[in-house]
């Protein structure tokens, strides 16, 4: 069965790995999906509905995945920029980044404050 043999590699890497680093999880996902595409549009492939619906599931779950993702991902020596799909998604991944340092830069600001009063 073509369809679910990535899907148990994919299983397989993630579950060897005592921490799954959470870009790595991302990567995975996304190649599921680029997997499933072959598919999940082929009416005469008898599993059509089956790889659709999984492609479905991943797509509903990764906008949750995604923020905290996309900065693992960004962050990441290994990945860099190779798991975003054009300049639309790296430059959201750097304004996350971008969001989460002035966010960090206030909260240290405000804590020296609050400690030097």
């Amino acid at each position: 069965m073509n369809l679910l043999k990535l899907i148990e590699r994919a299983t397989c890497l993630l579950s060897a790995s005592n921490y799954a680093i959470h870009g790595d999880i991302r990567s995975v996902f996304l190649g599921i999906q680029e997997h499933l595409i072959q598919y999940k549009n082929d009416d005469e492939f008898s599993q059509c509905i089956i790889a659709n619906a999984i492609y479905q599931k991943l797509e509903d779950y990764l906008p949750t995945l995604d923020k905290s993702s996309q900065i693992s991902s960004l962050l990441d020596p290994r990945v860099k920029l190779s798991e975003f799909k054009g300049e639309n998604e790296i430059n959201k991944a750097k304004d996350l980044i971008l969001k989460l340092n002035r966010q960090l830069r206030n909260n240290n600001n405000f804590t020296s404050t609050i400690s030097s009063q």
